[in-house]
């Protein structure tokens, strides 16, 4: 089986003009929509069929207790946050990745991040191993017997053409990234998106057709669309309120969605007044996931959650910034 896994793949917006041949794919064989959980990261419960609560792989996991600061620590954090991040910056650009490289040092250290693009982004045998021990479609056949292949970049995409559906292994999964990667940055941009659309719509008929001549399944598989930006959500003025409530309060926030950890009361009610007044985007408690299937039993990946409406984005994050990208 040859599965190929095209994050951002809209469903509303496949037509015959920038996706010729998904079309006939949609017209000539079934197809099953599935209910997602509310994250971008769902592909951890595709592989095992486990909820998030039990894998444990939602994003970000408050770390706790504190651990003591030494004094180079302590040196660091006493720099302003611009210093920081523009030097974490700096050394990605010139020298390669640095994981969340516009967060302030003092703010990573208090996250154990539990994402999926952490383990893609590594050695990609480890993307066949169980994940959080619960064993994948990836995991069961063994070692040697399956490969998840990861390109990052839309023109690898015939480069890596040559090696799939080849031999003799009984599952391969490639991951399309560079198409998600690429409509972050267009926001929507109809010519550059149709663009993208039509060269990624190519590389799944000429992986189709191959799998037909070595008698290969295909699966195409995508767990989240990408709605065209039409506006974005301008969190600075709720974190610039929250300076006072540095010792009370932590957060990470990402394109779509921002989860808060709120230590005092004092915090929480800051922090809801605050989320209560932004446009655009719905509050939800940690405890309200359990109606899309996420069951946690304490609030370590976050007390509350601000999503934004479809079409908007939040900003900034801590995920982009222009300096690293």
């Amino acid at each position: 089986m040859v599965i190929c896994y095209v994050p951002a793949l809209d469903l509303p917006a496949v037509d015959a003009a920038s996706w010729p041949y998904v079309t006939r794919l949609f017209a000539d064989f079934p197809r099953v929509e599935i209910r997602n959980f509310p994250t971008v990261d769902n592909v951890p419960s595709l592989l095992t069929g486990v909820p998030p609560h039990e894998h444990g792989v939602w994003g970000p996991k408050l770390v706790t207790p504190r651990a003591p600061a030494g004094w180079r620590t302590r040196l660091v954090d006493s720099l302003p946050d611009i210093v920081t991040t523009t030097a974490q910056c700096a050394v990605h650009v010139l020298r390669g990745p640095v994981e969340l490289a516009t967060m302030p040092p003092r703010r990573r250290r208090r996250f154990e991040l539990r994402r999926f693009k952490f383990i893609k982004y590594g050695a990609s045998d480890r993307v066949s191993r169980p994940i959080s021990g619960f064993p994948s479609f990836l995991s069961v056949p063994g070692p040697g017997r399956c490969r998840f292949v990861f390109e990052p970049r839309l023109d690898g995409l015939d480069r890596i053409l040559s090696e799939l559906a080849e031999g003799d292994l009984s599952i391969e999964m490639i991951e399309v990234h560079g198409f998600d990667e690429s409509l972050h940055w267009m926001m929507g941009d109809e010519p550059e998106t149709r663009d993208y659309s039509r060269r990624v719509d190519h590389f799944i008929e000429t992986l189709h057709r191959k799998c037909i001549r070595a008698d290969r399944s295909f699966v195409l598989l995508s767990d989240h669309g990408m709605e065209p930006v039409r506006g974005s959500i301008d969190m600075r003025p709720a974190l610039d309120a929250l300076d006072d409530l540095a010792e009370e309060t932590d957060y990470f926030i990402e394109n779509t969605r921002a989860a808060f950890w709120l230590h005092t009361d004092r915090a929480r009610r800051s922090v809801l007044e605050l989320l209560a007044g932004l446009d655009n985007g719905t509050v939800v408690p940690w405890r309200e996931l359990a109606e899309y299937g996420v069951r946690f039993q304490d609030a370590a990946y976050g007390d509350v959650y601000f999503y934004a409406d479809a079409g908007f984005s939040l900003f900034p994050t801590d995920f982009h910034h222009p300096l690293a990208n």
